[in-house]
């Protein structure tokens, strides 16, 4: 009700022309602001929201990479391998050597445990 003008007081509240009390005569009165065009219910080529990307995406079939080239920025950054995600260039294998845990069971860790176990590994 306050955000509405309700409770305002004599001297603040607006007279009910909309002009302020101070205001005498009609060339001492601010000119009124426009109504804001009123927008459509659903905006028009809006595009479709982005899949969300689970934490940890299974392994690429043929683009496997050691730890040591993960570990290693200009092997890694030279074939365009995200630096968030490294860890998924890893075969199924040398994930579980590494983190000690499949991959199923990393992505259900929480964000602060994956980034953990990263930087543990020089993943991060």
């Amino acid at each position: 009700a306050l955000l509405r003008g309700e409770y305002l007081c004599s001297a603040c509240a607006p007279a009910p022309n909309g002009y302020p009390k101070e205001a005498k005569s009609e060339a001492e009165m601010p000119p009124k602001l426009e109504e804001p065009p009123k927008l459509e219910k659903e905006p028009k080529d809006v595009p479709a929201p982005a899949p969300a990307v689970p934490a940890v995406l299974p392994a690429r079939s043929g683009e496997c990479m050691t730890l040591e080239e993960l570990r290693d920025a200009d092997v890694w950054k030279a074939r365009g391998i995200d630096a968030s995600s490294r860890e998924q260039m890893l075969s199924d294998a040398d994930f579980q050597a590494a983190f000690g845990v499949s991959r199923e069971d990393f992505g259900k860790l929480a964000g602060w445990k994956r980034t953990q176990k990263k930087r543990e590994l020089g993943l991060f």
